[in-house]
């Protein structure tokens, strides 16, 4: 075909028979191949590819069974007349003009914010937390859900849809395996499915929603969720949970799955428990708990105060998701059967062959499994993720998180904009997860699903490095910086205090004898020794594990009860106070 190219990728994971159908396929549709134009003949072709004769036999077998090429007796093979029958336009070119059309358009609320950039695999130090890396996907167990449930048993189940119900067996086992883990216990007229959380609540705003309805929601907030509330004209205000403001009557409360992480603590549901009790209505948004061990799961607040006026919004863990998310609601059969009216007029049906390949992966086992060995790596990473920003970044920032979830909340002690900084941070490669947790707070979300440990602590050096970079009251040593023996009297018999990024105590004991004894955690659960020594005017340090095990050098500054750390470019990188009575004998 001297007028038409084909080139096949001998590294793609699609086979080079399936490649050739695709290019052939392909080509007929774009119009290079026209109906009646001769083909080469297998020989040919295959020689003119550097692939197998045999390889075009098959690709060619199979284009003229499904009608796209035709063969005539003793003439070849030629693309068919019927494959484009369909077809009543050529392709076009787009309008350079817009279109009338676009001046009726309306605005579609959007947050202008970051979000996760599609090629989010090629930046090196991507903390964005939902995006799973490819070593914790199960595309073994996947494969054979899939299969399962594409047999014509199965397909003969779910081809028999109107597209309105969800497949039972998937509703049984999030009857029977995952809500029982949040405590709620649900009939299976009480459970809808969806493609995401997020169009659950576009379900829920659509169905719950009246002008000037007072609407609550609970921090950090998704920017999307407010612009869509205040456009449909919510009276929106954000929710304190320890707020003492009494409710407006019939209140809409939104919490945010996100609280807890970005608080470092579980809020009491007492307040929104209240309400739900009350005539205000309750969306519980969950987040999938990727590293909570079985049955440490605090229960929803849908099983605490009753389905009354709760909805609960979940979705199953995207580690596990390969690709496929599901989410669900669970709340009054009334309001269900409402809201499967609403997703059939919007066609939003999650496909039945899906649904079914989801109940064929959790009845397995699959789920389970694949989320306890998520659990096992997350929970590693997140320990690294920690220990990073407490050795990186211990005097700029403040972290928070709770068990279960596999990201930290970061705040910066300066103030400084989190949007801003996510920008720079991606232009460094680094991705991180802005958020606005109310008009004077600002935080960024660091998650590890995304990232490999290996490359954990580079990330966090490289963010240190941006933070460092554009601070402007670096302290570059405008305290008298001790030396020689001054700095051995300083420390030598001393024991300082300090507080972990992470919020823990820390002790460190500086022996006489050169050893380093440290204890950290309010159970002192976490020890470890060392050594030290100076050389010229720094003091340096290395303990066995703590720090990666790495020696560093400081100069150090005391005032009073304070002791100063300075890197060398005169950073301050921490601070402690002396305890002048230890009880530890010091030798």
């Amino acid at each position: 075909m001297a007028d038409f190219t084909i080139v096949l990728d001998k590294t793609s994971a699609l086979g080079l028979q399936d490649q050739l159908r695709r290019k052939i396929v392909e080509a007929i549709y774009a119009g290079a191949l026209r109906p009646g134009r001769k083909m080469p003949s297998s020989r040919a072709l295959a020689t003119d590819l550097g692939v197998s004769r045999n390889t075009v036999v098959l690709a060619y077998g199979d284009l003229v069974a499904d009608g796209h090429l035709e063969t005539r007796d003793r003439s070849g093979i030629f693309v068919s007349h019927k494959s484009v029958d369909g077809s009543i336009v050529g392709r076009r070119l787009p309008d350079a003009n817009a279109s009338p059309i676009a001046d009726r358009m309306v605005d579609v609320p959007v947050d202008g914010g970051i979000r996760c950039p599609q090629n989010w695999r090629q930046y090196p130090y991507p903390f964005w937390d939902g995006r799973v890396e490819a070593s914790l996907v199960p595309v073994q167990e996947w494969r054979k859900a899939v299969r399962l449930a594409s047999c014509p048993r199965d397909a003969a189940q779910w081809s028999d849809g109107n597209g309105e119900l969800d497949d039972p067996i998937l509703i049984d086992e999030l009857c029977t395996k995952v809500l029982p883990e949040r405590g709620i216990n649900a009939h299976p007229e009480e459970v809808l499915v969806t493609h995401s959380m997020r169009q659950a609540l576009q379900f829920l705003v659509t169905l719950l929603l009246r002008p000037g309805m007072p609407v609550w929601v609970e921090e950090p907030v998704d920017p999307e969720l407010l612009a869509t509330l205040r456009g449909r004209g919510a009276r929106v205000e954000r929710f304190h949970p320890d707020a003492t403001t009494a409710p407006p009557d019939g209140v809409l409360v939104v919490t945010s799955a996100r609280a807890g992480v970005a608080s470092g603590s579980l809020t009491g549901p007492s307040r929104v428990d209240a309400i739900a009790r009350g005539n205000g209505v309750v969306i519980e948004l969950a987040m999938p708990a990727d590293t909570l061990e079985p049955g440490a799961a605090r229960p929803a607040l849908y099983a605490t105060a009753g389905p009354g006026n709760v909805i609960h919004v979940a979705c199953l863990s995207p580690v596990a998701a390969c690709g496929m998310p599901l989410a669900y609601v669970v709340s009054d059969a009334s309001v269900i059967a409402r809201l499967r009216m609403l997703r059939r007029v919007s066609g939003a049906l999650p496909n039945l062959p899906q649904q079914r390949a989801w109940a064929y992966f959790l009845a397995l086992g699959y789920y389970a499994s694949a989320l306890h060995r998520a659990r096992r790596a997350l929970t590693t990473r997140k320990t690294a993720l920690r220990d990073a920003l407490n050795h990186y970044l211990h005097p700029d920032v403040q972290i928070g998180t709770i068990p279960g979830v596999s990201a930290y909340w970061v705040r910066c002690r300066d103030g400084r904009d989190a949007q801003a900084l996510a920008t720079q941070a991606a232009a460094a490669g680094v991705l991180i997860q802005p958020a606005r947790l109310d008009e004077a707070r600002q935080a960024f979300s660091m998650g590890v699903t995304s990232i490999p440990e290996a490359r954990i602590r580079e990330g966090v050096r490289a963010l240190a490095g941006l933070l460092r970079a554009s601070r402007s009251d670096v302290e570059t040593g405008p305290r008298r910086t001790l030396s020689g023996s001054a700095l051995r009297r300083a420390l030598a018999g001393r024991t300082f205090l300090y507080n972990t990024v992470y919020g823990e105590p820390c002790t460190i004991e500086v022996c006489r004898s050169g050893e380093l004894i440290g204890m950290a955690g309010y159970a002192n659960d976490d020890p470890d020794t060392g050594r030290w020594w100076i050389e010229g005017n720094r003091w340096y340090r290395q303990w066995d594990h703590w720090a990666y095990g790495e020696a560093e050098g400081y100069a150090i500054a005391v005032e009073g009860e304070r002791l100063y750390w300075y890197d060398a470019t005169g950073h301050l990188v921490d601070k402690a106070v002396i305890l002048r009575n230890a009880q530890r004998r010091l030798a």
